[in-house]
């Protein structure tokens, strides 16, 4: 019978089968491999689509396929497409005829070589041909003088065209972007004369049911070589990664192929058999992924009792003060540490954890005995896209806390990276793919305000200012690339801190290509204290102030540009010194993007119409009338 897996999947090495911990099933740690019926019926049950989607946020690229922003590397085009119907994914491919030193060649033909070719800048190039798999294919149709020839591409391979004023310049697009009409560019070696020479234009752009394995060339020189009639293409950025569910998870999470399977197995419910047999279990490095999960769920569930307990009342004051309730902590899972150095620990000995698993997840320290690392404070889960307990954040509410840092963080683990983790995402994530939205705040009781408000796109840092990481993590979540542009909407503090924070998302703004803004309380309040005191529309300001939200690189000129002093007693300056203001080169040598201008124009209309604008956030429109 033959195998429903893709051919560039198959070849994934397996590891010796190793001994896992008990998850959420609670099976039992036995030598043997996993049997290869309940392996295929994981992938069956498990779809790719399902378990990508927490990682990535997916839109139709036709043809039953899927796509959106590589996890696995950095890129600006959606170049990650995900097929339902086969169970796997992969990144960027072409195929076509390509134009090499030794004559047109089928792209396939070098594969696994290096061949010369004619770069962007006309010159001959050393490039790799490599495999991408099996891939759906779009067929484009080109005409030139009457003539008429067709190409095959993914619907992610890139196209350079022609464009602005007498078709001078050019720009680059997607398969899927192609149109009738569009002037493919043409690149000839030097130094050929190509005056006589007309460019192929785009008759039509259809997808096809053609699943073939793909080619493409790796050019460094302006990524980009030339096809078959002087046709330049760009080269594919895709990382190269392929797979099946399975595959995806351990690339993703750092996962062994034993713990994958009991993972998807636990999450649908298929029941693992193992072949009997005496072979070695090996153990791997450290406690595996699963049992870090497992301790921080329980702990998690520990805390959320311990918040009901009479210790808990300065914890519970705490939320009360602020507009929150016994429904919001809740919701957001919200905990209290015992001040009894060893409660957690007692606990997760009781529930099967080892006091090395508790330690590798962050929970427990080691001094002269183990001991807890939170005691006495408030706790909030900090999760994972998918919903998984990764860590805590926990807040100083008692005087006498021997440890004078209000927010003490859990650690960096093997699962909880700081620089990598976005509390709330875990709940915001569909909303900013739906919305196309995203709002950073600066703490955990911020989020909640917003969330609580009706802004269910806000999210915070963990203990850490908003980095690079950061965004790549919401780019992928926003679906945020050339092609398709959101808006993240940044808000801090009024004070001298929230103006530091603000210049440093300025700093990182070329990381989006979506629309930046910042939104400031001019009072010096968090979003959390915008409530009012009955806590009856908790957050509704924090919406507001969102809803006002003005462009980054505008905001970052307001505060920067300022009045030059003047020392002279008369106040006037002297001959040939100007006064005015200054404009930091970092501000005017920023690019403007074309919305910046746009949202210029529309927010003098309305302060000519009807005031201020409010415009973002989902604030109900009652609220907008204050």
């Amino acid at each position: 019978m033959r195998s429903t897996v893709p051919k560039f999947a198959r070849g994934i090495e397996r590891p010796p089968p190793l001994r896992v911990g008990v998850v959420a099933r609670r099976l039992r740690d036995v030598a043997g491999r996993i049997r290869e019926d309940d392996i295929a019926e994981v992938r069956e049950k498990a779809r790719i689509d399902d378990v990508v989607s927490g990682y990535v946020t997916l839109r139709k690229a036709g043809g039953g396929s899927l796509k959106g922003l590589c996890p696995f590397h950095d890129e600006k085009s959606p170049s990650f497409h995900v097929t339902p119907s086969r169970g796997f994914f992969h990144c960027l491919a072409g195929e076509t005829r390509v134009l090499t030193s030794e004559g047109v060649r089928e792209i396939r033909d070098p594969a696994g070589g290096v061949h010369r070719v004619v770069g962007a800048s006309s010159q001959w190039v050393d490039a790799p041909f490599k495999s991408y798999g099996e891939q759906r294919l779009h067929k484009i149709t080109l005409t030139r003088n009457q003539q008429v020839k067709e190409l095959f591409a993914t619907d992610g391979h890139r196209w350079f065209i022609r464009s602005g004023k007498g078709l001078k310049n050019s720009k680059e697009l997607l398969t899927s972007d192609l149109k009738a009409g569009d002037t493919l560019v043409s690149m000839y070696p030097e130094p050929e004369q190509t005056a006589t020479v007309a460019d192929w234009v785009v008759r039509s752009v259809e997808p096809t049911d053609r699943v073939e394995e793909v080619f493409c060339a790796e050019v460094p020189d302006g990524h980009a070589f030339t096809l078959e009639d002087n046709i330049l293409t760009g080269n594919c950025f895709g990382c190269r990664e392929g797979g099946d569910v399975i595959a995806f998870l351990m690339k993703i999470d750092g996962l062994t192929f034993g713990e994958t399977v009991e993972r998807l197995a636990d999450k649908y419910g298929v029941q693992l058999r193992r072949e009997d047999g005496d072979g070695p279990s090996e153990r791997p490095r450290g406690p595996a992924r699963g049992r870090l999960i497992e301790a921080n769920k329980i702990a998690q569930e520990f805390y959320a009792g311990q918040l009901e307990t009479v210790d808990a009342v300065a914890a519970r004051d705490f939320l009360t003060q602020r507009g929150f309730d016994h429904e919001a902590a809740s919701t957001f899972g919200l905990g209290f540490a015992p001040r009894d150095g060893e409660a957690l620990t007692k606990h997760l000995r009781a529930r099967g954890l080892t006091d090395e698993e508790s330690i590798a997840a962050g929970l427990v320290a080691m001094g002269r005995s183990a001991y807890d690392r939170f005691r006495g404070r408030l706790l909030w889960p900090i999760r994972d896209a998918s919903g998984d307990t990764i860590g805590f954040g926990a807040r100083r509410i008692f005087d006498d806390d021997k440890i004078e840092a209000k927010y003490l963080n859990t650690s960096e683990t093997t699962i909880y990276k700081k620089s990598r983790v976005l509390y709330g995402i875990d709940s915001a994530r569909r909303d900013m793919a739906r919305s196309s939205q995203a709002v950073v705040v600066e703490g955990y009781t911020d989020v909640m305000a917003c969330h609580l408000a009706g802004v269910p796109t806000a999210v915070a840092t963990c203990g850490t200012a908003f980095g690079d990481d950061h965004a790549r993590v919401l780019r992928r979540f926003l679906h945020d690339h050339e092609e398709f542009r959101g808006e993240v909407i940044f808000t801090f503090d009024g004070d001298a801190a929230g103006q530091a924070a603000a210049l440093k998302a300025f700093n990182g703004d070329q990381n989006f290509v979506s629309q930046t803004y910042v939104a400031i309380e001019p009072d010096g309040l968090d979003p959390c204290d915008l409530q009012d005191p009955e806590g009856r529309r908790g957050g509704a300001r924090a919406g507001r102030q969102a809803a006002a939200a003005l462009p980054l690189r505008a905001h970052q000129r307001r505060v920067q540009v300022r009045p030059r002093p003047c020392r002279r007693p008369d106040r006037r300056a002297p001959r040939g010194r100007r006064t005015g203001v200054e404009h930091p080169r970092q501000v005017q040598g920023r690019r403007l993007r074309p919305r910046d201008r746009r949202d210029a124009r529309r927010r003098r209309r309305r302060r000519r119409v009807r005031g201020p604008p409010c415009r973002r956030a989902g604030v109900p429109t009652a609220d907008r009338a204050h």
